[in-house]
C-alpha cells in the first residue's frame, strides 16, 4: 500500500519482487514494472544483481533477510521493528558493520512533511533551546504488549530521539486493564531537554501528537498532517486577539502537489528517497540500525514490566 506506490518518487530501479503468494508476487512485478518475481529470500539474492534490499514482513523475516543480504554486500532498508528482539537488531547491526554496508530502518515517521518541518523549527535560532518535549502515541487495542511496543510504540520511541537525541534517564509508569496496557513516562534527554511520554492501547483508532516547546516558542504536530507554529511573542501582545504569532499548515488536497500527497505527509516518499540517495552517494542514511537498536532497547525496558527510574546507557 505504501512503499511499492513510493519508489516512484526515489531514483530506484525496481530489478525484483519477493512474496509468498504466486498471484500477489506476479500482480507486482507487472504492476511497477520489475524483471523477475521470487518466492524466496534466498533465491531473490540468487537471483539478478542488485545494490540492495527493501525488507518489509514480520519482525522475524526482517532480521533472517537483513543479515543475509548485507552478508552478500547490499545495502538494507529493513522496516520497523528491524527484528522480534534488541537480540535481533544487535545482530542485524553486527552484520551491517561487519560488511562496511549501510542499513536503514524504515522509521518513517521522522521523514513525514510536518515532523520534518518541525524538525527544522525546532533547530532554528529563534526557537531555541528544545526545553520540552511531549509525545502522545495511542491507539487500539492489541494482542499482547509484545505486539504494542515492537509494532506501534517504537514508532514514538524513535521520535522522541529523533527530537530530543538520546535519553540520560527514564521514568515509567504501566497500568494493564483487560489485558491492554498504558505508559505515563518521564524523561531527561542528554541535552537537557525534559520529555514526556503517554502511550496506550485503550483507544480507538491512532491517536498521535508531538509537542516542542523552545525557549518561549512552541510547535505542534497533530496526527501527522497539522503543524501549529506559535512564534515568540512580546507579554505585552499576549491578551491581543490578532494572533499574528501563530501559523497553521494542514493539507490542502485540492491542490495535487507532492506537499499534499499521502506518502509525503506520512513519510514513506521520503525515507525512500533518503535511502536511495544514501546508496548513490556511498554514505550512511540519517536513520541507521544503530537508531533501530537504540528504540529496541526501550522497547526492551518497557517490556521488562519495571516501573521507576532508569539511567539509560549506549
Amino acid at each position: 500500500m505504501n512503499l511499492y506506490p513510493a519508489l516512484q518518487f526515489a531514483p530506484i530501479e525496481l530489478v525484483a519482487v519477493c512474496d509468498l503468494d504466486a498471484e500477489r508476487r506476479e500482480r507486482l512485478r507487472r504492476r511497477f514494472g520489475a524483471e523477475a518475481a521470487f518466492d524466496t529470500v534466498d533465491a531473490l539474492l540468487a537471483g539478478p544483481p542488485l545494490d540492495a534490499l527493501i525488507v518489509c514482513g514480520p519482525p522475524e523475516l526482517h532480521q533472517d533477510a537483513a543479515v543475509k543480504a548485507l552478508d552478500r554486500g547490499l545495502h538494507v532498508l529493513v522496516e520497523k521493528p528491524p527484528a522480534t528482539d534488541l537480540a535481533g537488531a544487535l545482530a542485524i547491526q553486527e552484520a551491517a558493520r561487519r560488511n562496511s554496508r549501510h542499513c536503514m530502518v524504515g522509521f518513517m515517521k521522522r521523514f513525514a512533511s510536518r515532523y520534518q518541518q518541525a524538525h527544522e523549527i525546532s533547530r532554528s535560532r529563534v526557537f531555541g533551546r528544545l526545553t520540552h518535549l511531549t509525545v502522545k502515541y495511542a491507539h487500539w487495542n492489541v494482542p499482547d504488549l509484545s505486539w504494542m511496543l515492537t509494532y506501534m510504540s517504537v514508532h514514538a520511541f524513535d521520535l522522541i530521539r529523533f527530537f530530543a537525541g538520546d535519553l540520560a534517564r527514564i521514568t515509567v509508569e504501566h497500568l494493564e486493564i483487560g489485558g491492554q496496557h498504558s505508559y505515563a513516562c518521564t524523561a531527561v534527554a542528554k541535552s537537557g531537554a525534559m520529555v514526556s511520554l503517554n502511550t496506550s492501547s485503550q483507544e480507538p483508532r491512532v491517536k498521535e501528537s508531538v509537542e516542542l516547546v523552545g525557549e518561549g516558542e512552541l510547535v505542534l504536530v497533530r496526527n501527522v498532517i497539522e503543524l501549529e507554529y506559535h512564534r515568540r511573542v512580546s507579554p505585552t501582545r499576549l491578551f491581543h486577539s490578532d494572533l499574528h504569532d501563530v501559523q497553521l499548515l494542514r493539507p490542502d488536497f485540492a491542490i495535487p502537489n507532492p506537499d499534499q500527497n499521502t506518502l509525503y505527509l506520512q513519510g514513506y516518499a521520503g525515507e525512500l528517497i533518503e535511502f536511495a540517495n544514501a546508496c548513490l552517494e556511498n554514505r550512511a542514511p540519517s536513520v541507521t540500525i544503530d537508531d533501530g537498536v537504540a528504540a529496541m532497547r526501550l522497547v526492551n525496558l518497557f517490556a521488562s514490566g519495571q516501573t521507576g527510574t532508569f539511567h539509560l546507557e549506549e
